[in-house]
């Protein structure tokens, strides 16, 4: 009779299923740690966008202030003026030495208010055209 052969084992024999576990979880670590870049580069250009509309609303700003000290700087300029000074003094009531200052008197005015009042209103002057 012939006797048994024996077995052959392979070379990876026990080791066999450790390699390949080894192989899986390599593979699921550089799969994991290519997640963790991929969320990382997009975290950074989610940042970057954010901080580019910042410095656009910033520039914005800038150019209505600049506008602003544009406009304020020509009203300081005009009020800087011999003819602004003198036109405020005069609101003030100062006078000049050559000038004189004149009063309006009050009676004036009551007798202008009562030449106005004296004319016939607006519906007096309808019905007559209209009624008569």
């Amino acid at each position: 009779m012939m006797s048994p052969m024996p077995r052959r084992r392979s070379k990876n024999g026990p080791l066999r299923g450790l390699r390949r576990f080894t192989r899986q979880a390599a593979a699921v670590t550089v799969l994991a740690a290519c997640l963790l870049l991929a969320a990382a580069f997009a975290a950074i250009a989610v940042q970057g966008n954010a901080v580019a509309r910042d410095a656009s609303g910033l520039r914005t700003d800038i150019a209505k202030l600049e506008g602003d000290v544009a406009r304020k700087q020509v009203v300081v300029a005009e009020r800087q003026t011999d003819g602004y000074v003198v036109e405020k003094a005069r609101d003030l009531g100062f006078v000049r030495p050559s000038e004189a200052l004149i009063v309006v008197q009050r009676e004036t005015e009551r007798m202008i208010g009562q030449t106005v009042s004296a004319q016939p209103g607006r519906i007096a002057k309808w019905w007559a055209l209209f009624v008569r």
